[in-house]
């Protein structure tokens, strides 16, 4: 856990139980804003500087979770933060949560028994995948794999590479495509897999109906091909994203 300046800036960290008495008393109240980031970010990356220097100075302490998001789920980071908090500490809470971070904020309320000192009030989610992403679907890196590779064979044989550049390429798509089966059997990433176990259990109705937490999404449509690209690079980069970037369900 670490400690954010009304700045936005991290100051320090609570390694333990110690580090996180010398800043709160147990027994009184404090208003803390926490801030969760994405998927293979860190808060540092990732800290919404403007919200923390516009809302941060209404709280008595403003935090940040930074959490490894490839190997746990969203589930197992909810309940390590749980376990980072002194339970006798008296915090009402909001967060601001940027993408995956949602789903461990939302893990935090439906999923992972409380603490008893510890509420949270409100939670604003920036572009959470709530019914999961095809990012954390194998067939979409396949797909870019695919695509990628195809384009790097045709311009190899209109520039006149030859035979052997294709061949070669051909063997790096397959390392890449061995690559990314190993990488799709992460639980951090497969538990946004639309359908995941991890999502179907997130999503059962009851859990946001028992919850007195206010939940707040902030999203957009956005359309990469409105972009104008300059580039054959930039136009492909832009494909690549879009096909990524298909699907996502946001609510």
């Amino acid at each position: 856990m670490l400690t954010v300046g009304t700045d936005g800036t991290v100051t320090g960290e609570l390694p333990d139980a110690a580090a996180w008495y010398a800043r709160f008393t147990p027994g009184q109240p404090y208003r803390v804003l926490l801030f969760i980031h994405g998927f293979t970010s860190n808060s540092v990356n990732s800290m919404p500087v403007r919200w923390i220097q516009a809302f941060g100075p209404a709280y008595d302490a403003v935090l940040a979770y930074d959490h490894p998001s490839l190997l746990p789920t969203p589930f197992e980071n909810a309940r390590t933060l749980y376990e980072i908090i002194p339970a006798d500490l008296n915090l009402s809470m909001d967060i601001i949560a940027h993408s995956r971070g949602g789903l461990v904020a939302r893990s935090l309320i439906e999923l992972v028994p409380s603490v008893p000192g510890l509420t949270i009030e409100r939670v604003m989610m920036v572009g959470t995948p709530n019914a999961g992403t095809e990012i954390a679907e194998y067939e979409q890196w396949d797909r870019l794999v695919t695509l990628g590779f195809n384009t790097i064979s045709w311009l190899g044989t209109a520039a006149g590479v030859g035979v052997q550049a294709t061949f070669l390429g051909g063997i790096l798509s397959l390392i890449l495509r061995a690559g990314g089966q190993f990488v799709f059997d992460l639980p951090g990433l497969t538990a946004m897999a639309p359908g995941s176990d991890f999502l179907d259990q997130l999503n059962m109705p009851d859990h946001a109906a028992t919850t007195t937490a206010r939940y707040a999404a902030a999203t957009a449509n956005f359309d990469i091909a409105s972009i104008p690209q300059t580039s054959f690079r930039e136009a492909f980069q832009a494909l690549a994203a879009q096909l990524f970037s298909t699907n996502q369900t946001i609510w």
